[in-house]
């Protein structure tokens, strides 16, 4: 499964345009945005990376998986301070990954 950014990255540049560089910038304030949201004390406030190590993307799977093991917490603290940052996660994920991804996780954060 690809994600957003990856199209861009494996696209045909026909008009001789250097992507890389926005390819970079835009999964760096990606994975900054989520890793705000998804900040909380279990996680030391470091957030959910969206790349691994080397500043590639992640599985779909292993980003959900890490924001599942959070979601609860996030929930509790938008309860405590008022804030809805468990909301703004999920319309930051639907602009990141495919649809059907989205809701289906919102469903899985919404079980737990």
């Amino acid at each position: 499964m690809t994600h957003p950014p990856s199209i861009i990255e494996g696209s045909n540049n026909k008009m001789g345009e250097d992507i890389d560089d926005f390819v970079v910038r835009t999964k760096s304030k990606t994975d900054s945005i989520i890793r705000d949201y998804t900040a909380v004390a279990s996680n030391a406030y470091k957030g959910v990376s969206v790349l691994d190590a080397n500043g590639n993307l992640r599985s779909t799977y292993d980003i959900l998986l890490d924001i599942a093991k959070v979601y609860e917490e996030i929930q509790a603290e938008d309860k405590k301070n008022g804030t809805n940052r468990a909301q703004a996660l999920i319309e930051t994920l639907a602009k990141f990954l495919p649809g059907h991804i989205v809701i289906y996780a919102k469903n899985i954060f919404n079980c737990r």
